[in-house]
């Protein structure tokens, strides 16, 4: 197991997905550069507060999304 990771399809920051906190900002459909140990690359990211809370799927970052949550389609942009 990797520290960090809450699921194959969720890597978190050290938080778990249980205590995650609701995403105000959703940026999906990108490629994002993590700088975790094996400098994984991800499709999404939620943001909370401006604080990147977790990245992942697409699908899995959506899923944190808040009422009224904006959604950025990064149309594979990196």
């Amino acid at each position: 197991a990797v520290p960090g990771i809450a699921s194959p399809e969720i890597a978190m920051t050290p938080i778990s997905l249980a205590s995650a906190k609701t995403a105000d900002t959703i940026l999906f459909n990108g490629k994002i550069l993590t700088v975790d140990k094996d400098f994984s690359t991800q499709q999404a990211l939620a943001i909370s507060d401006g604080k990147i809370i977790a990245t992942g799927s697409s699908a899995a970052m959506k899923k944190l999304a808040g009422k009224g949550a904006k959604q950025v389609d990064l149309g594979g942009r990196t």
